[in-house]
């Protein structure tokens, strides 16, 4: 639900979370209604462009049917990262988070880290594009170094409207505008 943080990722002090020159660590998540397929091209690419690819999967799969699903090389396979638990400290090592369809990624938002939705014929994401709080990368962009190609987010937009402090159930009464969800 937009405008609630469901897991309430809400790091502390961001200026020792944000990235350090010259890194490139990409936390990509498995997204099982996307095109997997196509974001292991993605993975392929970034790795080829001097990128650390970390991979956050789901816990109600195996890891290896999740890995399989983006037809990775044996190479690039074997220089993936399993990214095990997402908090303040292994958010550190962590410069850019992509993917195309998955709510992970506007959850990810309050550690105001670089956002690159990945174009696929899955439009979920686009809102974040258009809101100035994501990029949009192409394949083709991975002609040219991505990082200095794309404008930087506006992060002065209401960040708020995606990873809100409030609880759930206030965000529903909210959206439905009837009060039926305050607390009694």
């Amino acid at each position: 639900m937009i405008g609630t943080n469901k897991h309430q990722y809400l790091p502390g002090d961001l200026s020792s979370v944000g990235p350090a020159e010259g890194r490139k660590n990409v936390l990509v998540p498995y997204e099982f209604l996307q095109n997997t397929a196509l974001t292991g091209k993605y993975i392929e690419l970034m790795q080829r462009h001097g990128y650390t690819v970390y991979f956050k999967p789901r816990n109600d799969e195996p890891l290896d049917q999740q890995i399989d699903a983006h037809l990775l090389s044996e190479k690039s396979r074997a220089k993936l990262k399993i990214f095990e638990e997402i908090n303040d400290e292994s958010m550190k090592r962590i410069d850019i988070v992509a993917g195309a369809q998955t709510t992970l990624v506007f959850d990810l938002l309050p550690y105001r880290k670089e956002t690159w939705v990945l174009d696929s014929d899955f439009k979920m994401l686009t809102e974040l594009v258009d809101s100035g709080l994501a990029k949009l990368v192409r394949l083709e962009h991975f002609a040219e170094d991505v990082s200095r190609r794309l404008p930087e987010p506006d992060w002065y937009f209401q960040l708020e409207r995606y990873c809100s402090s409030r609880k759930l159930e206030e965000v529903i009464g909210i959206h439905l505008g009837s009060g039926l969800c305050r607390e009694k």
